[in-house]
C-alpha cells in the first residue's frame, strides 16, 4: 500500500524468557510500550511503522487500528489524545520533537547507539537472542537491528543490551498514544463491559483502579525483596487504598475502588469481603502466551 520508495521499522518480540524456559514473546504491557517506542522512532526517521505480533494469536484478535493519520506529517499527533471533539482542545501527548532514547537525528545516526548491522547478518558478537533461526529468517535483509528492553525487570540482567524504556514517558501520556493507536476487538470490548457489569452493575459507571503488583507469578521475578518486611508491604496497600479514595472523592466517583493485585492473599480476602467499598476480578494473573488456547482473550 505505500510507494515502493517507502521504508519501514519493523517491531517484533521473539527474545526467550529464559526464566520460565520458553521461547515466548513478552507480556502485553511490554510489548505494547515496545511498539510505542518504535513509533517514536519511525516518527523521528520517517518510515512506516509494521508491528509482527502473532504470539499468542494474531494482533487483530485483541487489538484493531484505531484511526492513527495513515500518512501527513506525524506532528500533527502533537496534540493528539484519547478524547474526542477538536484536536486543538486536547492536551498534548508527547512533544514529537524531542528525539527518542537512542539520541537519533539521522539515518547514520543510529549505529552509534546499540544498533547491530545486519551485514553479515547475525554478527557473531550480537546477543544469542538476535542470533536465533526465527530472527535471522525475518529480518536477514535489514539495515539495522535496534535491541531494546521494556521491562524493568530486564535490568541487570544482560538479556539484551540497549535502552530501557520503562520510564520514557509517564502514564498519562502512554494512555493517549495507546488509544491513538489502538481500539479493543469486538470480543475484547465486550469481555470489558461484562466485566464492568459484573464489578459494578454497569458497564459505564465511572471508577477508580489500583494496580498493586507484589512481584513471584511463575513467569516472572519477585519484585519485593524477601527481606521487605511484611508490614511495608502492608503498608503500601493501605496507603494506595487511602489515596484511590481521595481520587474518587475529588472526582465524585461512588462506585468501589478497582484493585487489581497479583497477591494471591489479598484477591482472596477481597473476594471475602474483608474490605469495604473494594472489588476485584475473578481472574488470575497469568502471560498470556503461557495461557491455554482458550484463554487467550479472557487474559488479555
Amino acid at each position: 500500500r505505500q510507494p515502493g520508495t517507502a521504508r519501514y521499522i519493523v517491531f517484533t518480540c521473539g527474545k526467550p524468557l529464559a526464566h520460565v524456559n520458553a521461547s515466548v514473546c513478552q507480556g502485553i504491557g511490554d510489548r505494547v510500550r515496545g511498539i510505542m517506542e518504535a513509533l517514536r522512532l519511525a516518527v523521528h526517521l520517517r518510515r512506516v511503522l509494521l508491528i509482527d505480533w502473532e504470539q499468542p494469536a494474531p494482533l487483530e484478535t485483541f487489538l484493531l487500528p484505531a484511526g492513527l493519520p495513515a500518512g501527513g506529517d506525524p506532528s500533527e499527533l502533537s496534540t493528539a489524545s484519547a478524547s474526542t471533539g477538536n484536536s486543538s482542545q486536547r492536551p498534548p501527548v508527547i512533544d514529537w520533537r524531542n528525539k527518542p532514547h537512542y539520541r537519533v537525528k539521522d539515518e547514520t545516526d543510529l549505529a552509534a547507539y546499540v544498533t547491530f548491522p545486519s551485514k553479515p547478518f547475525p554478527r557473531s558478537d550480537m546477543p544469542k537472542e538476535l542470533q536465533e533461526p526465527g530472527i535471522r529468517r525475518r529480518f536477514g535483509n535489514a539495515t539495522r537491528v535496534i535491541a531494546y528492553s521494556s521491562n524493568y525487570q530486564d535490568l541487570g540482567r544482560n538479556w539484551l543490551p540497549g535502552p530501557y524504556l520503562g520510564k520514557q514517558q509517564g502514564s498519562w501520556q502512554r494512555l493517549c498514544v495507546f488509544n491513538r493507536l489502538f481500539q479493543p476487538s469486538e470480543a475484547v470490548a465486550q469481555g470489558i463491559a461484562d466485566e464492568r457489569r459484573r464489578l459494578f452493575g454497569a458497564s459505564d459507571v465511572p471508577y477508580v483502579a489500583v494496580h498493586w503488583r507484589v512481584g513471584g507469578q511463575p513467569f516472572e521475578p519477585r519484585i519485593w525483596k524477601y527481606q521487605t518486611a511484611q508490614s511495608e508491604q502492608v503498608h503500601s496497600y493501605a496507603a494506595a487504598l487511602v489515596c484511590a479514595r481521595m481520587v474518587a472523592a475529588a472526582k465524585g466517583i461512588t462506585a468501589p475502588t478497582l484493585i487489581i493485585t497479583d497477591n494471591l492473599l489479598i484477591r482472596n480476602q477481597i473476594a471475602a469481603g474483608w474490605f469495604r467499598g473494594v472489588v476485584g476480578p475473578e481472574s488470575v494473573a497469568k502471560h498470556v502466551t503461557l495461557s491455554a488456547a482458550s484463554d487467550h482473550l479472557a487474559t488479555f
